[in-house]
């Protein structure tokens, strides 16, 4: 596999260091979101689906997040970070188990485990509005063991982890007891980290997130 030229291997180091630079006292959530999100990166190398050695990745991704730490960035998510209180409340919703409405063309909505998606065509949108038909096409409800994988599976995203036993008690269910025997190998290594009933990424976790959360899927 062919490893990246010098130049290339720079971009994420030097879009990080500008972003420090230059936003040093401006919340910021996504740095790490679009401009070669060096965990995308990491992932797609463990796949062999990017051009890089999987060290080299990793090792980008860690420095990235390091310099953000020592400039007083909070990591909260795998691939964001913010000052303190200006973290993304559009974006947890999603990661921690919530409920949303969708509008607009091809808009998703999850509501008491209802998953539908609305029309995607322009002129189909606004003729349905106009007529007052419905805007979804496609709905479908979730099992209660697709809701649990989903929140465990999300919530393992946010740096402070999931409660397990609370997203078992939620939807029925032994979370622990069922996900347990997947997660072993990886909390025996350190990068899942069991804190009574809730789970964690370590850093290193991170950067094989992945496969960790195959465990749920």
């Amino acid at each position: 596999m062919p490893a990246l030229d010098f130049e290339t291997a720079l971009r994420p180091i030097a879009t990080i260091a500008a972003f420090v630079y230059r936003h040093a006292d401006d919340s910021a959530d996504q740095a790490l979101h679009g401009q070669a999100d060096t965990f995308v990166f990491a992932g797609q190398c463990r796949k062999r689906t990017a051009g890089a050695p999987d060290d080299d990745a990793a090792e980008m991704y860690l420095w990235s997040m390091g310099r953000l730490d020592a400039a007083g960035y909070r990591q909260y998510e795998i691939s964001n970070v913010a000052k303190p209180g200006a973290e993304s409340r559009h974006n947890l919703k999603y990661w921690e188990d919530g409920e949303w409405l969708g509008f607009g063309c091809g808009a998703h909505s999850t509501r008491d485990g209802i998953r539908s998606k609305n029309v995607s065509a322009t002129e189909d949108y606004i003729q349905r509005v106009a007529e007052g038909r419905a805007l979804p096409v496609e709905t479908r409800r979730l099992t209660a063991l697709e809701r649990a994988e989903e929140a465990l599976f999300t919530g393992l995203r946010l740096a402070g982890g999931v409660d397990i036993a609370a997203v078992g008690t939620r939807y029925g269910l032994d979370a622990w007891g069922r996900f347990a025997p997947g997660l072993a190998p990886f909390i025996a290594e350190g990068m899942v980290l069991r804190e009574g009933n809730r789970i964690r990424l370590s850093r290193e976790g991170m950067l094989v997130a992945n496969e960790i959360m195959a465990v749920f899927v």
